[in-house]
């Protein structure tokens, strides 16, 4: 059975997509566009960046054990949710410690999928 990881990468994705696409109609409805930083963190990190770690888990499940690939999801999938939020709540005049840790777990996220990343190349014969 082939691990769920990326299904969970990708309905994740697309949620965040659609939260990402509903702001960005309501600042365009309301003509207010203070929150184009949160928008496109929504946009960036949930939907593209989380998608292409979904085809990436999905196209080369041998990136890493169970472990990693839950350990992948959490940091990532959680700090693109809590990111965002970060960065709407310091737009209200709070939530810098929300975003720094934020920050902090996708930077984690990112530094995990390089390191399995590389390890994958290492081991392959294709690796150049």
């Amino acid at each position: 059975m082939k691990p769920r990881t990326p299904l969970l990468f990708l309905a994740l994705a697309a949620a965040l997509h659609l939260a990402g696409v509903g702001l960005g109609l309501l600042m365009g409805a309301t003509g207010d566009y203070s929150l184009r930083p949160v928008h496109a963190h929504l946009n960036v990190l949930g939907w593209t960046s989380l998608g292409l770690y979904a085809l990436c888990w999905n196209t080369w499940p041998g990136l890493g054990s169970a472990v990693f690939r839950r350990l992948h999801l959490c940091f990532s999938g959680i700090s693109a949710v809590l990111l965002p939020a970060g960065l709407y709540l310091h737009h209200s005049g709070g939530g810098v410690v929300l975003l720094g840790i934020a920050s902090i777990g996708w930077g984690a996220g990112a530094a995990l999928f390089l390191v399995l990343s590389v390890r994958l190349c290492l081991r392959s014969d294709r690796c150049v």
